[in-house]
């Protein structure tokens, strides 16, 4: 078994209030849990209203299929226009 995660830190472009960040990150955790079957959750920054650090983390059988999940979620992440990825830190155990 083999447990992959990733540390995103995302910089919200029109969030203009906590509610606005929140409406925003919800939206991105939905669809990606309904889309990959993974975790996904607000790991820092919760009291800035422009900027979130975000943790995901999948389990699978072989580093290759983790990899493959953890790629997949970040190409998914780089198409929502409400946010950028400004760092990614990855760690496979």
């Amino acid at each position: 078994m083999r447990i992959g995660s990733y540390y995103l830190y995302l910089h919200l472009y029109d969030s203009q209030s906590l509610k606005d960040k929140r409406r925003v990150l919800q939206s991105f955790f939905d669809h990606t849990r309904q889309k990959f079957n993974v975790s996904i959750s607000e790991v820092g920054a919760y009291d800035l209203w422009n900027a979130s650090e975000v943790g995901i983390a999948c389990v699978a059988n072989e580093t290759a299929q983790v990899q493959k999940i953890l790629d997949q979620v970040l190409n998914f992440s780089d198409s929502f226009h409400e946010f950028e990825i400004t760092q990614v830190d990855q760690e496979i155990l």
